[in-house]
């Protein structure tokens, strides 16, 4: 009986490591299974942030392109009036001092719509220098009144 024991302990020892065995490969297939399923939504959720983080880079730089073309577009148009109302100055003033005085005050008119469009663009440069541009503005605003009225207060001496 002893020898049958043996052999019947051991016929029940294989069938527990039989079993045992396969309970832990149904159990690591569960696990890559799960696995799979977590890195599945990993990478969905990682490709999702991915594309929402480009959309908005994007966007971003769409805006700022935007941005930076009107600015362009304001300093042309600027310039092309400055060019303009130049010659018709200088064309239809005769006295000297209205000349510098008008192109003067012009000079101001230009910088305070660049100040404008600057200002609607919400540009960095506003941030930045605001007090240097007003002073700028002002300088021309009233060296140009200056040129214009002094030599008329002279004359009426």
């Amino acid at each position: 009986m002893d020898e049958e024991s043996k052999k019947l302990g051991h016929v029940i020892v294989e069938g527990i490591k039989t079993i045992s065995n396969q309970q832990v490969e149904i159990a690591k297939s569960e696990i890559y299974k799960k696995q799979d399923v977590i890195f599945q939504q990993a990478i969905i959720t990682t490709e999702k942030k991915a594309e929402e983080i480009a959309k908005n880079t994007i966007k971003e730089e769409v805006a700022s392109l935007k941005k930076d073309m009107f600015a362009t577009f304001g300093v042309f148009t600027s310039f092309i009036a400055f060019i303009v109302g130049e010659i018709n100055i200088l064309k239809t003033i005769d006295s000297i001092y209205d000349k510098i005085g008008f192109s003067f005050l012009f000079v101001s008119f230009i910088l305070g719509f660049l100040f404008g469009v600057m200002f609607l663009l919400d540009s960095e440069v506003i941030k930045d220098k605001y007090k240097k541009i007003g002073w700028v503005f002002s300088l021309f605003f009233f060296i140009g009144l200056a040129f214009i009225i002094i030599p008329h207060l002279l004359n009426k001496i």
